[in-house]
């Protein structure tokens, strides 16, 4: 049976490859991509048939907080999953204005418009960095809600806003709170493709707090395969229900900038340096996936040594798409403390 689904934020990193996912797996569907296209959007991540007036693929671009744009696209389809958001922790420490238009402001807007104009299921993408560091590992979604950065808070303002709106008017929500992903086409601000285009580049990578900060690292082909199974459970039990998603091991910032030297074989000690740490950082981060397991019947399929070995390939065979990037120019002017 063909399905109709919206994708906001469907041109940036998750959101095209999601996209690019469900095309070739599911030939039939109809695809809405509804994307503002800030710096972190980008239309060379889409199939060219989104721009060329074609009745299966559309491209709606706009943003999340325009009621009229999004009430046409909502009433057009039957699945929504929502990946609109300002995502820069950095950025949110300069500047966190646009952080909570659009993520609490622009999903409250969406879900109104899903209580005016019903639709099949709604899946929230919101993020672990809504829970903080660790104070138990591994992390299940029980635990307490510590944001560490406006970025984070924003996130967990969206998070929270979309359940008051299950909770009040019964729509079909679920929440997947994706632990740190990487993959092709994540913009280079972040630090996985930071890290390997500068060494593709012959540069020194930037280590904060000597690396030891710890992630749940998720190859990002794995968060589409349960987006994907989030979209295709047959049961009501999944509404209301937020659910980890994550691989289940706990990795470095060092490690990681370590495995990716090795693969580029690149002189650790030569190319690797050491930084302050910043504010909002979280020292801590490792998923428990035994929900996602239970209720989706997931676990991830791909290693994180395997990942980034893909990962440094799409890159290493596209510098000019992370060439023609562009950057946002907001600059931290303050340090915790006000030093």
């Amino acid at each position: 049976m063909t399905k109709r689904i919206l994708v906001t934020g469907g041109a940036g990193f998750i959101g095209s490859n999601l996209v690019n996912y469900l095309q070739k797996k599911y030939p039939s569907y109809k695809i809405a991509v509804y994307d503002k296209l800030t710096y972190a959007g980008n239309i060379r991540n889409l199939d060219p048939l989104f721009f060329n007036n074609n009745s299966q693929y559309t491209f709606i671009n706009a943003c999340v907080s325009d009621r009229e744009k999004l009430s046409s696209a909502i009433r057009n389809c039957d699945i929504v999953v929502h990946l609109a958001s300002e995502s820069h922790v950095s950025n949110s420490l300069a500047q966190a204005d646009d952080f909570v238009n659009t993520n609490v402001f622009g999903t409250m807007v969406l879900c109104e418009e899903i209580v005016k104009f019903p639709v099949e299921k709604f899946i929230l993408i919101s993020s672990s960095e809504v829970y903080g560091t660790a104070e138990i590992k591994p992390m299940d979604e029980t635990h307490p809600l510590n944001p560490a950065s406006p970025y984070a808070g924003s996130k967990t303002g969206q998070d929270r806003i979309a359940f008051s709106y299950f909770y009040s008017f019964d729509i079909p929500l679920i929440i997947l709170r994706p632990f740190n992903q990487f993959g092709s086409h994540q913009h280079i601000e972040k630090v996985i493709p930071k890290f390997i285009t500068n060494l593709l580049n012959d540069k020194v990578i930037h280590v904060e707090n000597k690396g030891t900060q710890t992630r749940d690292w998720l190859y990002v082909e794995d968060l589409c395969r349960a987006i994907d199974r989030t979209i295709h459970y047959k049961s009501n039990d999944l509404f209301g229900e937020a659910i980890n998603i994550g691989s289940r091991r706990e990795v470095s910032i060092l490690e990681m900038a370590e495995s990716i030297c090795e693969i580029l074989d690149k002189d650790a000690e030569k190319h690797i340096k050491y930084g302050r740490d910043r504010c909002g950082q979280i020292m801590s981060h490792i998923a428990s996936i035994d929900k996602a397991n239970k209720l989706l019947d997931w676990q991830p399929m791909i290693d994180i040594y395997s990942g980034l070995k893909k990962t440094i390939a799409w890159y290493h065979d596209n510098p000019s798409w992370y060439n023609s990037l562009r950057f946002p120019t907001l600059k931290i002017t303050q340090t915790r403390g006000g030093n």
